[in-house]
């Protein structure tokens, strides 16, 4: 077995393939993958309301109640996800604040995780120079090196960690049927995407295995209800659940709901809802 310190660079669509998705009671190492994953990852700091109150958090944390992390790891016991979370602080791997009135959870040593693009680039550079000093390797064979490299990631061949992606032929298409589903749900008129939910829902289109016009139509009815609780509904747009983590809550969260329930919201009627579902499918 091999002694090397070093990680294997896995993408974050990774979180989106069927394997992961699967309903199943989490092991403690997927629950503490799941923390890392669902931390917040961009430097500058994000506010919600909850339960009527602002909760802050910055890069590295993220809130989490304990009911909310057992319905989430499907293990059924709150003195279950209470011990692992105790467990966790006392081998500094995370740190628990409740300043707030809800738990945010700071996830120790997160940048190490995490290493942000441009500070891996900086560290695989200097170590290839420094083998390359250490080697003696000549320029034209760094050159071919290179070329290969180029010729590699323009192939379509899946790399490990790498989800292929597909070709964008019909993505204004997705766009536009996308916005008919979510006026046709949320009763609103938005006439187009800006920058920011563009690229955010061609992630979402991206995905392996595909998600069906079900389920986005599952996303954006529980997206929905759960903003009419909110002190600002107005904040439920296209950009808000185009977002890989509140598309990923809202569609776990829909899955209980009858259809009775989904038929309920904002007098949405279920004819409504599956003819934006079928809309997408199309």
């Amino acid at each position: 077995m091999s002694n090397d310190p070093g990680y294997i660079p896995i993408s974050r669509k990774i979180f989106g393939h069927e394997f992961w998705r699967e309903k199943r009671s989490f092991s403690r190492f997927e629950a503490w993958l799941d923390l890392i994953y669902t931390a917040r990852f961009e430097d500058t700091p994000k506010t919600e309301f909850m339960n009527s109150k602002p909760v802050t958090w910055n890069r590295g944390q993220l809130p989490g109640s304990v009911r909310f992390l057992m319905e989430r790891w499907h293990w059924g016991s709150i003195t279950k996800v209470e011990n692992f979370l105790k467990y966790l602080v006392n081998t500094d791997m995370i740190v628990i604040e409740k300043g707030q009135g809800i738990n945010i959870i700071t996830i120790c040593k997160y940048d190490t995780y995490n290493v942000k693009k441009e500070a891996q680039r900086t560290q695989e550079g200097q170590q290839k120079d420094s083998e390359r000093t250490a080697k003696g390797q000549q320029k034209d064979e760094t050159n071919k090196d290179n070329k290969v490299i180029r010729e590699i990631n323009k192939s379509t061949i899946p790399l490990p960690g790498r989800i292929p992606v597909r070709k964008k032929d019909f993505l204004d298409e997705k766009e536009r049927k996308f916005l008919e589903m979510f006026n046709e749900i949320t009763k609103r008129d938005f006439r187009t995407l800006n920058p920011k939910a563009k690229r955010q829902l061609k992630r979402l289109l991206d995905y392996e295995p595909k998600f069906s016009g079900k389920q986005f139509e599952k996303a954006i009815t529980s997206g929905f209800k759960d903003s009419l609780k909110w002190q600002d509904p107005s904040k439920f747009t296209p950009e808000y659940i185009t977002r890989e983590d509140k598309f990923d809550l809202y569609l776990n969260a829909v899955d209980s709901l009858t259809a009775s329930v989904a038929a309920s919201v904002s007098g949405i009627g279920n004819f409504h809802a599956k003819l934006a579902a079928q809309k997408l499918k199309d």
